[in-house]
């Protein structure tokens, strides 16, 4: 399958992978780090009581949204709501996000139970949970997920005011274990008092405290209140939270479009393509600046990409032989997720409108291809993906493409994977999804440009889906790419 024109190309690239980085901007630390386990300090929980506090949301100062947070005290615990109103810009189309979380915390600010919201543009994402007996069970839609934790672990402000009720000295750190709705992980994040700083609010200067943490590498920083309110958080892409008033927070955000952070997360690569994408069967590219360990996390060595050094090379791998048969059902890739709803009534049949007639593996991912790249509208969207609501929504971008590919094509008995990494645009590599599909052998498949296999230009670095962003936190805004010249293709 061929991409068709390069301007058709340039409509379809609605890579918004960097929308779930950004929530780690805007949503501060309700990801999670990878800090070594350490003890918390012993320290009373200092109780701050119930609160009504309004901030403004900035991407590099210049005013996008607003968030409003309570919270009651229910002694012996806490009600914590936010709720988040954000203008983003993704490939030239602006968008509201809605962001709505509802908490019930412990005395020491630990998750109890949770209610987590995001929509835009007609998606919705929807998830609610408890945290007891050593687990955690999330709903999400018609699924439910139970996960093991064996120690306390927070959300969002939690996590700041646990680290001021911890009683850190200056210089002292501590290690909290983060829960995130939108990814369902939990893991270690170091949270450090660096100290006293003045900062400049609109109400005027104030004397706060300086509390970092560290997130797979990433520093998101917070500044508190003596005691303990968060004035400013000030996270990845350049966007801050601050507090105001509610007039303030409320008021009209600046005239204009903001940054189109899609762009604003791509990497210009040294060097030119020596050809267009879609006639290169190998490329070479010199891949640095990757911070110590990350390189561990990414899955950039395998199948048709081979990691040596400081050099990837990516082969435009053949398509297998259109008569082979491939039944496995004990085959990994296979099995339905909350994410990857493959077992849904609806996905199965979709999956057989959109392969009737095929026989073969690989007639039937060409089909499922070519099917998911005419139903769905091409358009960026500020959501979790997921198949059965991109199914329902008939639009989306390159992540709903991908989850609904893989979704459609285990249903149809195809073991399929989510890759998640970088593509070549006009000069320019933007974060990107696609699928791999096996079929005797992995064969890369790109739903949203009609490719299988796609050009070399796909540069993965992880795989999976819904913890794509989380893995990338040490790559964005980092890694740096130089085009091998034309002569060592």
């Amino acid at each position: 399958m061929n991409s068709g024109p390069r301007s058709v190309r340039r409509r379809l690239v609605a890579a918004a992978l960097f929308a779930g980085i950004a929530f780690f901007g805007l949503l501060a630390v309700q990801q999670h780090g990878t800090a070594p386990p350490a003890p918390i300090q012993d320290a009373a929980v200092i109780r701050p009581g119930s609160r009504d506090a309004w901030f403004i949301v900035r991407q590099d100062g210049r005013k996008i949204g607003y968030s409003h947070r309570q919270v009651q005290d229910t002694a012996p615990g806490f009600l914590y709501r936010e709720y988040a109103q954000v203008r983003f810009n993704t490939m030239g189309r602006v968008q509201v996000l809605d962001v709505r979380t509802r908490a019930r915390l412990n005395g020491d600010n630990s998750l109890a139970a949770f209610e987590s919201t995001l929509a835009s543009g007609g998606f919705s994402f929807h998830a609610r949970g408890t945290v007891a007996q050593g687990r955690i069970t999330v709903d999400m839609g018609e699924r439910r997920v139970t996960l093991p934790v064996d120690k306390p672990v927070y959300l969002g402000e939690g996590l700041w005011a646990a680290a001021f009720s911890a009683g850190l000295e200056q210089g002292q750190a501590a290690a909290f274990s983060l829960f995130d709705p939108l990814t369902l992980g939990t893991r270690a994040v170091r949270v450090l008092f660096e100290g006293w700083e003045m900062i400049t609010l609109p109400a005027g200067p104030v004397r706060a405290r300086k509390f970092t943490a560290t997130l797979m590498g990433v520093s998101q920083t917070a500044w508190l209140a003596d005691d303990g309110k968060v004035l400013r958080e000030r996270g990845l892409l350049g966007i801050t939270i601050e507090r105001a008033t509610k007039a303030l927070a409320l008021a009209k955000d600046v005239p204009g479009e903001p940054a189109d952070l899609a762009r604003a997360v791509s990497v210009a690569p040294a060097g030119l393509l020596p050809n267009p994408p879609e006639a290169l069967k190998r490329l070479e590219v010199r891949v640095t600046n990757l911070p110590a360990g990350v390189k561990d996390r990414l899955a950039m060595d395998g199948g048709r990409q081979k990691f040596s050094g400081d050099v990837l090379t990516i082969v435009r791998e053949p398509l297998p032989d259109p008569d082979a048969l491939f039944l496995d059902a004990s085959f990994p890739h296979l099995d339905p997720g909350p994410i990857i709803a493959s077992d849904h009534p609806e996905i199965r049949a979709a999956a057989g409108i959109a392969v009737a007639g095929a026989r073969r593996p690989l007639e039937k991912a060409k089909n499922l291809v070519r099917w998911v790249y005419e139903r769905l509208e091409k358009r960026p969207v500020l959501s979790v993906p997921t198949a059965v609501e991109t199914l329902r929504q008939g639009a989306g971008d390159c992540n709903e493409h991908a989850v609904l590919l893989a979704a459609l094509a285990r249903a149809a008995e195809i073991p399929a994977r989510v890759e998640v990494g970088l593509v070549y645009l006009e000069g320019r590599f933007y974060y990107h999804a696609w699928n791999s599909l096996f079929l005797g052998e992995w064969v890369t498949a790109d739903a949203l440009m009609n490719q299988m296999p796609t050009d070399v230009t796909h540069v993965r670095l992880v795989r999976g889906v819904g913890t794509a962003p989380v893995a990338l936190l040490g790559v964005v805004d980092r890694i740096h790419l130089a085009i091998m010249p034309p002569s060592s293709q």
